[in-house]
């Protein structure tokens, strides 16, 4: 996962996080297994359908179990190595909607804004 941090003002920062095809590819894999084993897809034996049959079938949920999956962990590891203690909930911007149509083939790209105490900087 790469990170990179911009300054928007004293108060406010932007870091741009961009996770890397391989980690998206693993956790999509592995979700995409377990709606296999789960799914009952007509014309298959129940938990046997083929991965890609059950890829185009349950689309949208994997990839919204996937990016419930990734992102939280994303922004908390952003947040942590830029040394940020944000005053609420970051703002999240995906950038890349390739990434998403393509998931595991592309890197999932997305930016967060987080608003930061001015006393802290006072402090430092």
């Amino acid at each position: 996962m790469k990170t990179e941090i911009k300054d928007i003002s004293p108060t406010r920062k932007q870091i741009d996080v961009e996770i890397d095809a391989e980690a998206v590819r693993s956790v999509y894999d592995r979700i995409s297994d377990n709606y296999a084993k789960a799914a009952s897809v007509p014309g298959f034996r129940p938990g046997h359908a083929p991965r890609a049959v059950v890829r185009t079938r349950f689309k949208d949920q994997i990839r919204t179990e996937v990016l419930r999956e990734l992102i939280p962990d994303a922004v908390q590891h952003a947040v942590e190595e830029h040394k940020l203690e944000p005053l609420g909930e970051p703002e999240l911007n995906l950038e890349n909607s390739e990434g998403l149509d393509q998931l595991g083939q592309r890197p999932i790209s997305f930016n967060l804004s987080v608003d930061l105490d001015i006393n802290l900087f006072a402090c430092r």
